[in-house]
């Protein structure tokens, strides 16, 4: 349901998932979209919500899916499988949209690398710049990294993945991604919406090949059809 909140602007939609609130806003002008925005909330540790914009142009690399708020529950968890590794580790993230989980990284005082195509890095910078306090930036960055491309850069403690498994096209590339940025101890972290689950069993498949696959989706703070 939407909501009116000053002229010529609407809540579109509020989401909650555990901890994590996602409020949508669209601003009209003249009955057309002007500006559309995502506000990220979690009382306790935001002290003010974050602000992302949304890039319609972009498609699905300007919106924030139900996936995001669900790792952003999962990294917030102090008895997850990663808890022991995240301050002191070093966390590349692929296919990072808008950038709202790599942010949230950073702002738990994680190392991050943000990647996604060339095209959508100027609004990871962006919503980076605005939502991170500029003493933290040295360690929230980003980078350019279509899959299948292997960049001068060091492996990593922790590869995080966010609904990126529904172009089987893709999945060589990004399992071979996968494989240039991990060590021995690499842990790689995907949440995912189930939407065709013979394209996810095939993608699942081939990460087997390589990775011991584990899920480890929590009740408290799931998100209907997504899976950690």
């Amino acid at each position: 349901a939407t909501e009116s909140l000053q002229r010529d602007e609407l809540r579109v939609y509020t989401r909650q998932i555990g901890d994590w609130r996602q409020d949508f806003f669209s601003k009209f002008r003249e009955g057309d979209v002007v500006e559309q925005r995502n506000e990220i909330h979690c009382p306790g540790f935001l002290e003010k919500p974050l602000v992302l914009e949304v890039d319609r142009s972009l498609a699905e690399a300007g919106s924030v899916f139900a996936s995001a708020l669900v790792m952003c529950n999962f990294f917030r968890d102090p008895q997850s499988c990663v808890a022991p590794i995240l301050k002191n580790g070093r966390i590349v993230e692929l296919g990072s949209g808008t950038g709202v989980l790599g942010i949230v990284l950073g702002l738990m005082g994680a190392d991050v690398l943000m990647t996604d195509l060339p095209h959508v890095q100027s609004q990871l910078e962006r919503n980076t710049c605005r939502n991170v306090p500029s003493e933290m930036l040295n360690r929230v960055r980003v980078l350019s990294l279509p899959w299948g491309q292997y960049p001068d850069i060091d492996k990593a403690d922790i590869v995080v993945c966010s609904d990126l498994v529904y172009v089987p096209a893709l999945y060589d590339d990004l399992v071979n991604t996968l494989l240039s940025l991990s060590t021995d101890s690499t842990v790689v972290v995907f949440s995912y919406e189930t939407r065709r689950q013979a394209n996810e069993q095939r993608f699942f498949d081939l990460v087997d090949q390589h990775f011991v696959v584990e899920d480890v989706t929590k009740a408290q703070w799931r998100s209907e059809d997504v899976r950690v």
